[in-house]
């Protein structure tokens, strides 16, 4: 062996010692590591996950509001879903009353659909205008009745439809006042009536 071959092979041999030397002493490090990492997960494991805040926020990128989780000054839930200007689209929440509400907004943050169950169990459904006032209303009685009402822009109720919990039902239409005008009734036993009445209530028409 010459010396150009010597030279080779112990370059060789200290390249080789020298990442075995790097590789002991990254076992030294990482064992114990572990050994800290294994004991730190089974004492978290054994511990109650709970996250304790009065409120949480959740932001974009450009450090706006997006999704707010918080307590009212009153106790109550509430869940908030902002648009990308800030203002409202989404809330949820349980009102002091104990009645769930689901409420969507429109982009000017103004509420246009708001959804509930109050606290006999009773559901119930509003769609509402520009101005939040109310025109139209589904809703559900804890006695079983039903309806569907549609009101004008003075939030008058212009015309309805309803099933009473004893098995009537009955479809109404009235006028700018609020008066009956129109209606058709079937009773619980089946019979039907047709009425249409004046401004003050006296029959123009009705059948039977």
């Amino acid at each position: 062996m010459d010396s150009r071959e010597f030279n080779i092979l112990y370059d060789r041999l200290r390249r080789a010692e020298a990442r075995l030397r790097y590789l002991s002493m990254a076992w030294m490090v990482a064992v114990p590591a572990l050994v800290v990492l294994a004991v730190a997960m089974g004492h978290a494991h054994s511990q109650p996950v709970q996250l304790k805040a009065r409120e949480l926020q959740i932001v974009d990128s450009s450090g706006r509001t997006r999704l707010a989780l918080y307590a009212a000054s009153d106790g109550t839930p509430r869940i908030v879903l902002a648009g990308g200007t800030g203002l409202p689209r989404v809330t949820l929440g349980v009102g002091s009353d104990g009645e769930a509400r689901l409420n969507f907004y429109d982009v000017g943050g103004r509420p246009r659909v708001g959804l509930g169950v109050d606290m006999d169990g009773a559901p119930w459904l509003k769609f509402l205008d520009a101005d939040r006032r109310p025109r139209l209303d589904v809703g559900t009685a804890s006695d079983g009745a039903s309806w569907v009402r549609f009101f004008d822009a003075a939030q008058v109720s212009r015309a309805s439809l309803e099933a009473a919990s004893g098995g009537a039902s009955a479809l109404v239409l009235d006028d700018a006042d609020g008066n009956r005008r129109v209606g058709l009734d079937v009773a619980r036993d089946g019979s039907p009536r047709i009425a249409v009445t004046d401004a003050r209530g006296h029959d123009l028409f009705s059948t039977p």
